[in-house]
């Protein structure tokens, strides 16, 4: 439900993208509120939490108050139907264009396709997002299920290759493990690894587990400028 305050813009993303197996999701509008100003839709990875769905740059949304198809910015293109309290708002993208981009994203009212777009596809994905814009509007999420922890397992060693990191200096890695392989003879002598992509309002946190301590456990984790 929305609580900000007024003329603000309320956002949530999920935390995962949707997949060639979980490739859709939907909205149910228990009260749209006073204005109805209601977005479904999905945003990429680097979407802004103070513009709804649809405004930013990549991402495209359902708006329910007029109807309209937002596609990367603040104007929309007349759609479908306006939509209110009990309708139902689906959003997907079509299980074949995961591997061909653009992604061919589709929009559903009520169970019934009204039609759709397609929108760039870069890493991580497409995530679903919802904004929300005037006191009383409230919804309910169904988003699809997390996929297996074998997923998750090997979606984090994607992540961990050598391309992904922006430096690494007298640092081994392998897989996911960061491993020191300096001479460690004096003050100067540090390793260093720095990802390639700073943290973001949805990619905000990160952990360490340190597998060994080595000699003097002269280890530090945090964040720094490029």
């Amino acid at each position: 439900s929305y609580r900000g305050p007024s003329g603000e813009v309320g956002c949530y993303v999920a935390p995962r993208p949707l997949t060639r197996d979980s490739n859709y999701f939907e909205v149910s509008i228990v009260d749209s509120g006073v204005r109805g100003t209601i977005a479904v839709g999905l945003v990429p990875h680097c979407h802004s939490l103070e513009h709804p769905p649809g405004w930013g740059p990549g991402s495209v949304a359902y708006h329910a108050d007029d109807g309209k198809l937002y596609s990367g910015r603040a104007k929309g293109r007349q759609f479908g139907s306006k939509c209110s309290s009990g309708d139902r708002i689906g959003c997907g993208v079509e299980r074949g264009s995961f591997g061909a981009p653009p992604a061919q994203v589709f929009f559903t009212k009520n169970g019934q396709r009204v039609g759709g777009l397609g929108v760039p596809l870069s890493p991580p994905g497409l995530f679903p997002a919802v904004g929300l814009h005037s006191l009383g509007e409230e919804v309910r999420l169904h988003l699809p299920p997390p996929g297996p922890p074998e997923d998750e397992v090997g979606a984090m060693l994607v992540d961990s290759l050598e391309e992904e990191w922006g430096r690494l200096h007298d640092v081994q890695l392998c897989g996911s493990v960061l491993e020191y392989v300096g001479k460690g003879k004096s003050i100067v002598d540090v390793g260093l690894a720095q990802a390639r992509r700073p943290l973001s309002p949805r990619s905000h946190y990160f952990e360490l587990e340190i597998l060994d301590p080595g000699e003097k456990c002269y280890i530090a984790l945090g964040v720094a400028r490029k």
